[in-house]
């Protein structure tokens, strides 16, 4: 394993404004909390060295169809730094929303800013930001195109198969990737029912290492800190049962990795016998030799 050199992150600055941050259609974080949030998250295990987009989701907060006021805003700020070098992240991309009660403005590139200093050694922009709305769900989305530096490290997402051509996100694989799909859930809920430590970190081997080497730790220590200890040593929670009915399929960095979602969660950890009180974990998968194997 080698740590990589370069630490790159997104900022997350915003105000009265709920939102979801994609990356190469990986959902990194989604919030519809009023008041001001502030996040710094590690993203490069996320990244490729070209062709990457970042997808931001805006909307207003839960119970308002509008945005409330001229104060809300949604800062997203691509940075990185040398890891070996330097505490300070420097700016290379991102989007900076800032809506108003205008529709027609929140709509166009007006409520768009431009982000006033640029690293290109570390990345750049692919292309301007582009912005839509959708009408039906009350969303503005602005889309970035960016590169990264080139000689970052090649994750193994990005070599792996494109698991779904079609439009949409909810397509189903074929009946016999499907299957191997299945019986990858099943291995991990058996692990987590069994409660075995080794055999949950043997699964998650490529994640670990992979996320740990973008995020400058161990292995050891990124599988930590997924907590799994503190399902099994928590005495309210209990595994609830595993169901492949009414399944969404869900595919994100380029549909190279796919997770599966139903009502209530396929892994989940259930408070007190309560089925409306859960705790889900939710596995990225991509398909090696005819078996998924988790990657995120």
């Amino acid at each position: 394993m080698t740590l990589q050199k370069l630490d790159y992150r997104i900022d997350v600055d915003t105000n009265n404004v709920a939102f979801e941050i994609y990356i190469n259609g990986f959902c990194v974080i989604r919030c519809d909390e009023d008041g001001p949030i502030y996040c710094l998250i590690g993203v490069g295990e996320y990244l490729k060295p070209t062709n990457n987009v970042l997808r931001l989701v805006m909307y207003p907060i839960e119970g308002a169809t509008e945005f409330v006021d001229d104060s809300c805003y949604c800062k997203v700020t691509l940075a990185a730094r040398d890891r070996f070098e330097t505490e300070q992240l420097s700016a290379f991309a991102g989007i900076h929303y800032f809506p108003t009660r205008d529709h027609q403005r929140n709509a166009s590139l007006t409520a768009i800013k431009q982000l006033p200093l640029i690293n290109q050694h570390l990345g750049k922009p692919r292309n301007a930001t582009d912005i839509v709305f959708n009408d039906d769900s009350n969303h503005y989305i602005a889309v970035q195109g960016f590169d990264i530096n080139s000689e970052y490290k090649v994750w193994n997402w990005a070599n792996s198969l494109e698991l779904s051509r079609q439009n949409g996100d909810s397509s189903p694989l074929p009946y016999k990737l499907r299957t191997a799909l299945f019986d990858s859930y099943e291995q991990l809920w058996n692990a987590f029912n069994k409660k075995d430590l080794d055999w949950l970190e043997k699964l998650h081997e490529e994640f670990s290492v992979e996320s740990a080497e973008a995020s400058g730790i161990s292995p050891n220590d990124y599988f930590e800190s997924l907590s799994f200890s503190s399902f099994f040593n928590d005495p309210e929670l209990s595994l609830g049962t595993l169901s492949f009915s009414d399944l969404c399929y869900s595919y994100s960095l380029d549909k190279k990795l796919v997770t599966l979602t139903n009502a209530g969660g396929l892994i989940r950890f259930i408070r007190n016998g309560d089925e409306t009180d859960y705790i889900s974990y939710v596995p990225h998968f991509r398909l090696v030799d005819e078996k998924f194997i988790i990657s995120r």
